[in-house]
């Protein structure tokens, strides 16, 4: 108990990704606890003069604003997941889906009931809870005070079947 983990989620409103922070504060009880947002990579800029080959062949710039890869050594965490203090950075929404495609996780609106997935476009009914993620671990062990369930926050994320 008292172990963080840390793994990557996405805005369902495709603003960007950010990393969720899950505390364990009962044993295989992970609860989202923080949100620490990505910063979005903007394109290249085009440098003046004359463009190179790979400039003109339309391969040495993206037209499209990008995530930050976040690929640290990850765990494979079994358990029950639940929403804590944490609310997506970018449009506050306070619940999370796990796509049963691609296993990516998702920010969701608490009340929502269809989904689409940001990472791989597979949509429908949302269903289900989450009973395992993928994350990088920290082991720092908290103190026993620490260990105490935010209030009234003992839902567990729905998976996108």
């Amino acid at each position: 108990m008292g172990q963080k983990m840390e793994t990557k989620m996405y805005c369902q409103t495709g603003k960007g990704a950010f990393i969720a922070v899950f505390e364990e504060l009962e044993r295989e009880e992970w609860y989202a606890m923080e949100a620490k947002p990505l910063p979005v990579e903007k394109p290249a800029e085009k440098p003046a003069g004359k463009p190179s080959l790979l400039q003109r062949l339309g391969l040495a710039f993206s037209t499209k604003p990008t995530t930050p890869s976040y690929n640290p050594p990850k765990k494979h965490v079994k358990g029950a997941f639940f929403m804590g203090d944490m609310k997506c950075p970018f449009c506050g929404n306070q619940g999370f889906v796990k796509c049963g495609a691609c296993g990516e996780l998702t920010c969701f609106p608490e009340n929502g009931k269809h989904f689409k997935c940001i990472p791989c476009g597979n949509e429908g009914e949302v269903s289900g809870t989450i009973s395992d993620m993928d994350g990088s671990m920290d082991n720092q062990r908290r103190s026993d005070s620490s260990l105490n369930r935010p209030d009234g926050q003992r839902k567990n994320g729905p998976t996108l079947r």
